[in-house]
């Protein structure tokens, strides 16, 4: 069951997923060592901080400004960070990684956001596409380092 992923009836949503060839702690271990994200991820550089909640990260994406999100919820193979706008009642991102088992050796990554605020509508008729790109780029990139590193 997904518990962690609950957003508010009518929020735009975009979601991703891809079945990963090894074992959900593989997984979990390369999303969390933030810093070394440049090494297998085509979407961000690094990200500064830590995997804790109330922690502030720092995400440095490639040919963009860096964006500030906060932790908001972290549970075993599970983890949602909050950003958007200088005021979120503007536009908010609640952005979700999720995993779950599927075999010993097979995880099914789960990569979504959902967006609520005031300017929700014409940010995501500008930049909806660009956005599910990105989600579908960095899921390949994990599965493919992921498996690469699990002999899968």
């Amino acid at each position: 069951m997904r518990v962690g992923f609950a957003p508010p009836p009518g929020a735009p949503t975009i979601e991703t997923s891809v079945l990963i060839a090894a074992p959900i702690a593989a997984i979990w271990r390369v999303l969390t060592a933030f810093n070394s994200y440049g090494d297998w991820n085509s979407q961000l550089l690094r990200i500064d901080g830590i995997a804790a909640v109330g922690s502030r990260l720092v995400l440095n994406p490639v040919g963009e400004p860096p964006k500030s999100v906060t932790v908001e919820e972290l549970a075993p193979y599970r983890m949602r960070w909050v950003g958007g706008a200088d005021d979120l009642a503007d536009f908010k991102g609640d952005h979700f990684f999720e995993l779950e088992p599927v075999a010993a050796n097979a995880t099914l990554f789960l990569h979504r956001e959902f967006f609520t605020g005031r300017l929700v509508l014409p940010i995501l008729a500008a930049y909806r596409d660009a956005i599910h790109l990105n989600f579908e780029a960095f899921n390949s990139c994990l599965q493919a380092v992921v498996e690469r590193r699990a002999g899968g």
